[in-house]
């Protein structure tokens, strides 16, 4: 049996919203936190090979001028093609080079109206990501990205009555357990990861019609608390 996240047909699409809020707890007397939602459209492309496009995005501080800075760094991952393997995990992303000339023309913009040594910094960690192929298909594969949609949960499983299986977290270094309840046209599958010391987290996904129509995903790394969270909505 296989479950899978979208129609296997070329050139049909599905919209899904996407939200992630962070909360830093560095600070006990002072949490922060903030949300970041994007619509999106994906593709199906053939052989494995989708297109993301981000049709609307919204930042919960972009009306201050750092949320406005995140919001043009953001523009850089509005359009991202990628391949996955049969488990829908992503290994390779098609348009590093488009990325790339993008990216250069996004920095230069920016580096117009804005300069300091942390935003330097910053953009020096860009440059590094996108020229780093493992690393690039980690930040991708992470579910502040698009981890909810490919991230290793599907494939073909003979045997349901096991009801578990594992699989590696690259984005933490974790493991994580995938727990299955099926249903009539509908399988459930609950998420359990662990980096002692370092990462958490749970989440549960809903497929329905060998379709994701609903996923949440909590997440504690460090001093931060993340929610993600999917939704179909065409």
């Amino acid at each position: 049996m296989y479950i899978l996240q979208l129609d296997n047909k070329e050139n049909t699409g599905k919209t899904f919203r996407f939200e992630t809020v962070v909360e830093n707890n560095a600070n006990p007397l002072h949490k922060n936190k903030t949300s970041y939602v994007r619509i999106l459209e994906v593709y199906y492309l053939g052989k494995n090979s989708y297109q993301i496009l981000t049709i609307d995005s919204y930042f919960s501080h972009e009306d201050n001028s750092q949320g406005q800075l995140i919001k043009k760094i953001s523009d850089l991952f509005d359009n991202i093609k990628l391949q996955t393997d049969a488990e829908n995990s992503i290994i390779k992303i098609t348009n590093t080079t488009e990325l790339k000339l993008r990216w250069k023309e996004i920095s230069s913009q920016i580096f117009k109206t804005n300069r300091g040594t942390e935003l330097e910094n910053y953009f020096k960690a860009i440059d590094n990501l996108l020229d780093n192929t493992e690393e690039l298909i980690s930040f991708f594969g992470s579910y502040k990205m698009f981890g909810m949609l490919f991230n290793g949960h599907v494939g073909e499983y003979e045997d349901y009555t096991k009801k578990q299986r594992t699989i590696y977290l690259e984005s933490f270094e974790a493991i994580e357990t995938l727990t299955f309840q099926n249903k009539t046209e509908e399988i459930i599958i609950k998420t359990n990861g662990i980096n002692e010391g370092r990462y958490t987290g749970n989440g549960i996904f809903t497929y329905r019609n060998n379709n994701i129509v609903e996923g949440f995903v909590e997440e504690n790394k460090d001093n931060y608390h993340l929610k993600h969270s999917l939704l179909w909505i065409g």
